[in-house]
């Protein structure tokens, strides 16, 4: 288990409470020594001096546990997750061409009108469950995704390599046609036989897309109900079933993207998403220090 470059381990260490006990437990039986003895004589400063040395060698051992790491990854797994899955995003939208941006807007503006409602119902009934708006921003980080993957994807099928691999196993075809020998024939058919699982690949990869496609209509869609919802805010819990609905549908659109991605890598094309490996640069690169 790895250290998370956004978490300070040695801090979490130190205001571990069983630790702050220990400190508290040293201090008092230092200022009660030095109270017994009228100041802070040799017993004092060797219990103050042993105390300091004992929690220099617990935060210098904590922070490398593999148990202490697990636990503490494990107590801020959501948020990381959170953390991580918004940087993500902000990239996707980095590459977004000019269509796809627009179309993300207004997204985001529909989830916004959704925020603000539910935010004003807030004021007239005294609460919240803040749990609505942690999943629409789960549902945008869905869309966004969505969106990136398919983008790469048909500016790749516009740039004519499909088109391309046709033309060469038809030219293969009649080159094999023209061979002087068997031999020389079988080694044009193992050519063939590679270009056309290309373009095998070229079908996978479309026929992902389309599921994407019909994956970010949906969302769309279930954003303008959950519009629709919050302006009326008769029946809350449906905006909440809603969300949940699709999240449990749109968690199945990763396996799309990760087909996808892995179809586009075996023709040769740059990765459509964004690998773990490249976050984690970054963020070792930029750590947040608490």
């Amino acid at each position: 288990m790895e250290h998370h470059p956004l978490i300070n381990y040695t801090k979490e260490a130190f205001t571990l409470p069983l630790n702050l006990v220990f400190l508290s437990v040293v201090m008092v039986a230092v200022v009660g020594l030095s109270v017994a003895f009228s100041g802070f004589t040799t017993p004092v400063l060797l219990l103050a001096a042993i105390g300091a040395a004992v929690e220099m060698a617990y935060l210098a051992y904590a922070p490398s546990n593999q148990r202490f790491i697990r636990a503490v990854n494990a107590r801020y797994q959501s948020e990381l997750t959170t953390i991580e899955r918004q940087y993500q995003s902000f990239r996707y939208l980095q590459q977004l061409g000019r269509d796809y941006l627009d179309r993300y807007m207004l997204f985001f503006k529909k989830k916004q009108i959704v925020n603000d409602n539910l935010l004003k119902n807030q004021d007239k009934t005294g609460s919240l469950d803040y749990t609505y708006l942690e999943k629409l921003n789960s549902l945008e980080s869905y869309y966004v995704e969505l969106l990136h993957g398919l983008e790469q994807y048909e500016k790749y099928s516009k740039s004519g390599s499909k088109e391309e691999l046709e033309r060469e196993v038809n030219k293969i075809r009649n080159e094999m046609a023209n061979a002087s020998s068997d031999k020389v024939k079988n080694q044009y058919q193992r050519r063939i036989e590679v270009l056309k699982k290309r373009l095998d690949k070229f079908a996978s990869a479309t026929e992902n897309m389309q599921i994407a496609r019909i994956q970010i209509d949906t969302l769309e869609d279930t954003m303008d109900f959950i519009v629709e919802q919050s302006l009326t805010l008769k029946n809350p819990d449906e905006i909440g079933r809603a969300i949940d609905q699709i999240i449990l549908a749109a968690e199945e659109h990763h396996t799309t993207i990760e087909e996808l991605d892995r179809v586009l890598s075996e023709i040769n094309v740059p990765s459509v998403s964004l690998s773990a490996e490249s976050d984690q640069d970054y963020f070792n690169a930029n750590p947040v220090r608490q």
